[in-house]
């Protein structure tokens, strides 16, 4: 609350602001973690370092506690084909189990800010974006109950799934 009462005080437009911070705060966590980015020319080559990095950062994640797993989802062979023709997008996914920040992010959502801490996906983005893997890299994030429930007031939040999707140049 007090960055966003902060950003009003100051007039400082929120949209920049929140894609420059988490940027930002991508690229540190993974100079922190020790995750090098190295982008590549040719697309098998620039994907296979990507999810090298990834599989490095979920590893790193699940060292330092910030996650108890990390599961990148296969990538779909029709979808992958068509990214490396350049003629469709790229789309996958990345579980985050036991998120430490899951909570605060609900709550600080919940209570209607959209400036909120989610580090795996910050550091996803930035990932993804220094390796250069296509023109536009969204990260989305959705809260998941890996618990089947019909009731859904017995919905509990268990991971942060991120959906990432890497445009075609």
């Amino acid at each position: 609350k007090a960055y966003t009462d902060l950003l009003l005080q100051h007039k400082i437009a929120f949209g920049p602001f929140l894609r420059t911070f988490e940027a930002q705060v991508g690229q540190r966590l993974l100079q922190l973690l020790g995750i090098e980015t190295r982008p590549s020319q040719q697309r098998p080559q620039q994907l296979a370092s990507c999810l090298e990095a990834l599989r490095a950062f979920g590893d790193r994640l699940q060292a330092t506690g910030l996650v108890a797993l990390v599961d990148i989802s296969p990538i779909d062979p029709i979808v992958l084909e068509d990214w490396l023709e350049d003629m469709g997008d790229l789309s996958f996914n990345i579980a985050l189990d036991g998120d430490i920040t899951q909570n605060a992010q609900i709550l600080i959502q919940e209570q209607g800010y959209r400036f909120y801490p989610n580090y795996g996906r910050y550091g996803v983005a930035a990932l993804l974006t220094a390796q250069r893997m296509g023109s536009k890299v969204i990260v989305e994030d959705y809260y998941m109950d890996t618990n089947y429930n019909s009731d859904p007031d017995k919905f509990e939040v268990r991971e942060v799934l991120l959906n990432i999707v890497v445009e075609s140049d």
